[in-house]
């Protein structure tokens, strides 16, 4: 329930590079928007050493920035071994809701290398500058509000990159016609 584009190899490779057990994608959103995420502790090399899932209150910021926080965007990376244990634990934990954002993350956090990746370092070929365009859309007015975003003359996510193109479902139906001329049912197209 999320709209964005990202080239994974490059959450991989942070992945791999820090030697971790499991990398959560993330994004800065403004501190009065934290009840609506998994909010992300790091420290300066990156590691997660703290996560509040929708925190109502004093949720933590990041560090230098008392406005934003890190927010989970609900990608993960895991190395597999890790991944199978740390399942295996949680099936047996009676208090556990067996979801990551509350429950096997948050555990994996004391014993176990969890790291950030942060989605504004992402690069995808043929976007200029930063790709930060991220939804959640787990709501109909944040649908609409994605839907609203892409009517834009310049959009913040670009369908029309053909560096990275969007692949969709092909038909080959026959194409759209108008064949009523009669009151209240006239084709038209504008």
């Amino acid at each position: 329930d999320h709209v964005y584009r990202m080239d994974l190899s490059q959450m991989l490779h942070f992945h791999e590079h820090n030697e971790a057990d499991c990398t959560v994608a993330a994004i800065p959103v403004p501190v009065e928007e934290a009840s609506s995420f998994g909010v992300i502790e790091i420290d300066e090399d990156r590691r997660i050493i703290g996560f509040q899932e929708k925190p109502q209150s004093n949720a933590k910021t990041i560090p230098g920035d008392p406005t934003r926080v890190l927010a989970s965007m609900g990608n993960y990376v895991f190395s597999c071994r890790t991944l199978i244990a740390e399942l295996e634990a949680d099936a047996v934990n009676e208090r556990s809701s067996h979801d990551f954002g509350k429950d096997v993350i948050p555990a994996m956090i004391k014993d176990r290398r969890v790291f950030c990746y942060d989605f504004a370092t992402n690069r995808v070929p043929g976007e200029k500058g930063a790709n930060t365009y991220w939804k959640d859309v787990g709501t109909i007015e944040a649908y609409y509000e994605a839907n609203m975003d892409l009517r834009e003359i310049v959009t913040m996510f670009n369908l029309y990159n053909r560096a990275w193109p969007i692949r969709t479902a092909r038909y080959d139906d026959p194409p759209a016609k108008f064949v009523h001329d009669a009151d209240n049912r006239t084709g038209r197209a504008v």
